[in-house]
């Protein structure tokens, strides 16, 4: 499977569509912010409540404002076709974004940003071809 986009200039947000699944089907569009600085994925609690959600458990999350106690829940996020199963964290509110993609899904794909012609391209490819890159 494989999400590439290109942008029309520079930019420092990588965004996507996705679907955000409930172990019970319920699904819901989102807009994802790929960050590589999260270690773990992270929904809004909008999100959450839209698919009435239910916590798995409670983690410590440490972010730019501090820390602070969350719900962990159980999603299957859909990217293009492929499903990830997955555990994410809960935040409050993310601005423009319902889920922010951490390290947790990127680690398991070749990713690649390329600035070049004052454009911007982004490549995810899963399962990861290994291929060596410089």
């Amino acid at each position: 499977m494989n999400i590439t986009q290109q942008y029309r200039q520079i930019t420092n947000r990588i965004t996507t569509s996705v679907k955000v699944s409930s172990m019970e089907y319920d699904t819901c569009e989102a807009l994802a912010l790929w960050d590589t600085g999260a270690m773990k994925s992270v929904i809004t609690k909008k999100i959450s409540e839209k698919l009435k959600l239910v916590p798995i458990d409670e983690m410590t999350m440490i972010g730019v404002t501090g820390e602070a106690k969350v719900n962990v829940y159980a999603v299957c996020v859909t990217l293009n076709d492929l499903e990830i199963d997955i555990q994410v964290l809960e935040c409050m509110d993310m601005a423009n974004f319902d889920l922010l993609i951490g390290m947790d899904i990127i680690s398991q794909s070749d990713f690649i940003i390329a600035n070049n012609n004052e454009q911007t391209k982004f490549s995810f490819r899963i399962p990861s071809t290994g291929a060596q890159l410089v």
